[in-house]
């Protein structure tokens, strides 16, 4: 019983700790995944369109992405040369920040775990 309760807690710590940055690069990537490619939106997101702008750096990149993730690469490359780098770098930092808070959880659940199992570090708690 003890054991199932100190997983929960770990668990539930694992939880807390989950950084916000990466859940929203992967939210957005996966709505970008979403979106059909050969559809085009009117009024446009793009914030440089609406200002009558024409060049814009980032138009084409939720096109390049939603085409890779149908696995279209050819496509993805002439939507935006920068969608598949762009798609590996935030998965790659998504990754990092979820396996560096991951471990920096698990380091300190394993460091709980290991006080409050130990009956020496019990009783010295005791005493203070």
């Amino acid at each position: 019983m003890t054991m199932l309760l100190i997983l929960g807690r770990s668990i539930a710590a694992h939880m807390r700790r989950i950084p916000l940055e990466p859940v929203v690069w992967l939210l957005g990537l996966g709505a970008m995944a979403a979106l059909d490619p050969s559809a085009t939106a009117e009024p446009s997101w793009c914030l440089f369109r609406r200002l009558g702008i024409d060049l814009c750096p980032g138009c084409g990149l939720g096109h390049s992405i939603a085409h890779l993730a149908r696995g279209q690469v050819t496509a993805s490359v002439q939507a935006h040369p920068l969608g598949i780098p762009a798609v590996a770098v935030l998965l790659g930092r998504s990754g990092r920040r979820l396996h560096d808070a991951w471990t920096r959880s698990s380091r300190s659940a394993a460091s709980s775990f290991a006080a409050s199992s130990n009956p020496v570090s019990q009783s010295r708690n005791a005493h203070v």
